[in-house]
């Protein structure tokens, strides 16, 4: 009846294309048994006529054309940068955690926002001075390097912080990890 939901979809779990219902509160009744259930934590959002509305009366889910699925727990996501290690290292990953809810779930089921972890990684793929931060002219200015870069992506988020509708998103942790 839908699409299946991606492996680690947030926030928006899945979403189900709706056959036209007719009249009658029978016909009414089998949309109801046939739209997919809810979790703890996740509401349904009719698509209606071009609104997208979080549970509805029972008018409205007759003119639903789909439902998502949404969550609104709270989540901590997590997104890696692949860096130019420095002198001496291997490998450079900054790890960058956000806590995210949605607060307003018609608008991220209106955007289709299955794959919040990307939306965060283009956030912070707009800085290119992070990423040029990384290569240190010397081994023993390392500990100086992880410190610009925690700051870079705090003054990022203060300054511009992610705009992404329907979310409310905080920084979490930034680490730098060198091996």
């Amino acid at each position: 009846m839908g699409e299946p939901p991606m492996a680690d979809s947030f926030p928006v779990l899945s979403e189900h294309a709706l056959e036209p219902v007719g009249l009658g509160w029978s016909r009414l009744r089998q949309r109801e048994v046939t739209l997919p259930p809810t979790q703890p934590g996740t509401v349904r959002v009719f698509a209606v006529k071009g609104r997208y509305l979080p549970e509805p009366g029972q008018a409205k889910v007759r003119a639903a054309t789909s439902v998502s699925i949404v969550d609104m727990s709270p989540r901590l996501v997590q997104v890696s940068i692949e860096m130019t290690p420095p002198p001496g290292a291997i490998a450079c990953q900054v790890r960058v955690s956000f806590r995210c809810q949605v607060v307003e779930p018609a608008a991220v089921a209106q955007l289709h926002l299955h794959d919040l972890q990307s939306a965060l990684d283009g956030y912070l793929a707009q800085s290119s001075r992070l990423r040029r931060l990384a290569a240190p002219s010397s081994p023993d200015r390392l500990h100086e390097t992880y410190l610009l870069i925690q700051q870079r992506i705090s003054a990022q988020f203060s300054v511009q912080p992610p705009e992404i509708p329907g979310m409310r998103i905080e920084l979490g942790f930034v680490k730098v990890d060198v091996s």
